[in-house]
């Protein structure tokens, strides 16, 4: 429907938009750069679709917007019947916070896959079904939502999610057991105990919505949007 419709180009944003930047760290030269940049994008953009509900007025100052749910995507699924070798994965910033919940679960004995930088997809995809469980911890780095992108796929990949205590939840993170009180480690380590059964559920939860459906609503609201600015 896209290609047909003529589109030249359209902005999937991924980040939590928070007035003039991402994730509140508008601050951050790194991440002021990264804004301008999208910024200058959707200026020329047909839409642009957020992961996050609460961020669609925010992406409307930029173009006509809606928001993307996350979808089940069969050719995502990889099903080779690895078994994981490390208890926990994460995958994201090296922050110093997120480095001291690692470093305080190794120090209790489990097995913690701590990747260096951004990796290949091979590479993700590889750790990720060596891991039991993949740690959320946007609470960490003071975000206020978790991760859709990093919860889709590692519900694809048929494992669990621990998830930090966050101002506001999404979608896919509703699929898990919400982190309420107490420390976090312990909730994590809660999480590894019943990790299959999460993942599991999960997975069933999100083939109830294919990805080609969140998609066509995506794309009708924002033509919807469209025709009545143009009446």
């Amino acid at each position: 429907a896209v290609v047909d419709s003529g589109c030249r180009y359209g902005i999937i944003c991924t980040e939590h938009l928070s007035g003039n930047g991402f994730n509140g760290k508008n601050g951050e030269t790194n991440w002021k750069i990264r804004y301008q940049g999208f910024a200058k994008a959707a200026a020329g953009a047909e839409f642009v679709w957020t992961l996050f509900p609460k961020d669609v007025d925010q992406a409307r100052k930029h173009a006509p917007a809606s928001h993307l749910e996350l979808g089940f995507v069969p050719s995502l699924v990889v099903d080779d019947n690895v078994e994981p070798d490390f208890d926990f994965a994460f995958f994201g910033k090296r922050t110093k916070d997120r480095m001291a919940l690692l470093c305080e679960l190794q120090e209790q004995g489990y097995r913690c896959a701590i990747p260096c930088g951004f990796q290949p997809r091979p590479h993700y995809e590889r750790l990720m079904r060596r891991s039991a469980v993949h740690l959320d911890a946007a609470s960490y780095n003071n975000i206020p939502m978790p991760s859709v992108a990093k919860i889709g796929r590692a519900i694809h990949a048929r494992r669990s999610v621990a998830i930090g205590k966050t101002k506001y939840t999404t979608e896919p993170a509703s699929f898990f057991p919400q982190h309420r009180r107490g420390a976090f480690v312990d909730f994590a380590i809660k999480r590894l105990g019943t990790w299959r059964e999460d993942a599991d559920y999960a997975f069933d939860e999100l083939t109830k919505r294919p990805m080609t459906e969140c998609l066509t609503r995506a794309f009708d609201e924002v033509s919807n949007a469209k025709d009545r600015r143009a009446a």
